[in-house]
């Protein structure tokens, strides 16, 4: 399947001209911060679901 590639005019962002340094710089913040948040997330899931893992496998050794 084919897909279409997005892509992002920046300078729309900033409404008529260029972005300014500071609308940059908070927009690098916001966009790392979700990279952040969501490398947590992934990182807790596989936690959970190597914690049910363990107990599965513990429940099934006491049987």
């Amino acid at each position: 399947m084919k897909s279409k590639e997005k892509l992002i005019d920046f300078d729309f962002l900033g409404g008529q001209g260029s972005l300014t340094v500071e609308e940059e710089k908070a927009l690098s913040v916001y966009f790392n911060q979700k990279k952040v948040t969501l490398m947590i997330k992934k990182q807790l899931l596989q936690n959970q679901n190597y914690l049910k893992t363990l107990q599965s496998n513990l429940f099934e050794f006491h049987k």
